[in-house]
């Protein structure tokens, strides 16, 4: 069972440097949104919570993996494509080697165009939009892309759950979202399945007043790749309305503000999502031991993005095991030629897009103890 995501006290410009010496060291930056760090008490759609999940993972790393040869350069970005760009060149003022996030799409995609331009390494964690890494030589990214995730859903949801009747539920507010829906319908057609009706929605508001609206489509499943806040928001409301329909979703929910959840899910909906990482999949020892030592040190379970951090801190170590005489151009060769680095969420190598070729997870929402949990389903092998 998740318990909820404590706080640590974060500090901007704080450095977590781990016994090296200076002329050692290899100075990396990371940029994540960061509660702590917000000045002006701004909302970056429940994303800080986020970057906490992805902090703790870079901790944990540095504690477990023994990183003296890596100091971590922590920025906030507010969840801000703008203020993404901005501290991509203020890393760069300092040196850094290579960077580390932003998480989301919206802003890894604007960071890294400014780290492509300046020769900057940048791997993201979890933005799993296409064109984050599309064209870039010198951006990677540790998770797999939407649109391997939209087809592995449709292979569920057609063939293991033999749903034929789709109504997508797409957030015009996200490229992530609308990219989403695009390609699971278009898979699920494919399949030979039939797309009934599509519904959009630009905020949690709007949402909730079409969830009438789509039951009456008589719909056996609806798509509904969103964010954590929109996703709770609807559920929350959807009461007894649309008992029996199944409700997939995406990645982008596996984060602390899920398992906030007040109400209980509906009887009669089952719910299910593709994902990075499960804290407990069957006969996964390196994954399990991870989890043991997370809610050991932070007293939560972890979630995608703090397996993913910590993954990108192996990548980090490995590409940069040279020291503080490396050169970005080093770092930017050494990431091309990463062959089989095996991480918690996967075994790493890259393709010519900057992308990991590695396997998924489907996992239940499902409720223990009266607390929302993720329940792990199967694991599947990615195919493009």
């Amino acid at each position: 069972m998740r318990m909820p995501y404590l706080r640590l006290f974060l500090f901007l410009g704080f450095f977590s440097q781990v016994g090296c010496s200076e002329d050692t060291v290899v100075r990396v930056g990371v940029i994540l949104p960061l509660p702590e760090l917000e000045s002006d008490g701004g909302d970056s759609q429940g994303r800080e919570s986020d970057g906490e999940a992805a902090r703790f993972g870079f901790e944990l790393f540095s504690k477990d993996e023994g990183s003296q040869d890596l100091e971590f350069i922590y920025r906030n970005n507010l969840g801000d494509p703008a203020e993404s760009i901005r501290l991509v060149r203020e890393l760069d003022d300092l040196g850094v080697k290579m960077i580390l996030g932003p998480p989301y799409s919206d802003t890894a995609l604007a960071a890294g165009e400014t780290a492509q331009s300046l020769g900057v390494p940048l791997i993201t964690p979890s933005a799993t939009l296409p064109s984050v890494t599309q064209g870039k030589n010198y951006v990677f990214r540790a998770c797999f892309l939407d649109r391997q995730q939209a087809k592995e859903m449709v292979k569920f949801a057609y063939r293991d759950r033999e749903l034929r009747r789709l109504v997508t539920f797409t957030d015009l507010n996200h490229s992530y979202s609308i990219g989403l829906s695009r390609d699971f319908e278009a898979e699920f057609s494919k399949q030979g399945g039939k797309v009934i009706r599509r519904f959009y929605f630009r905020s949690s508001d709007e949402a909730k007043t079409q969830i009438d609206s789509i039951v009456k489509e008589n719909p056996d499943v609806v798509y509904f790749p969103s964010y954590a806040d929109e996703v709770v928001s609807v559920l929350e409301a959807i009461g007894p309305r649309w008992k029996g329909l199944t409700v997939l979703g995406a990645d982008g929910w596996d984060t602390p503000k899920l398992f906030e959840m007040k109400k209980a899910l509906p009887l009669g909906v089952e719910v299910f999502l593709t994902n990075h990482f499960d804290p407990f999949e069957e006969r996964k020892d390196k994954q399990i031991d991870f989890t043991t030592r997370f809610i050991e040190e932070f007293g939560a379970s972890p979630g995608q993005l703090s397996a993913l951090s910590y993954d990108v801190g192996l990548i980090a170590r490995e590409v940069c095991s040279k020291g503080a005489s490396i050169s970005r151009n080093e770092v930017q060769r050494n990431l091309v030629a990463l062959n089989n680095i095996v991480g918690l969420t996967g075994t790493f190598s890259f393709d010519s897009d900057g992308n990991p070729k590695k396997s998924m997870v489907i996992q239940q929402l499902a409720v223990q103890g009266g607390k929302p949990t993720l329940e792990f389903v199967k694991r599947t092998d990615v195919s493009d």
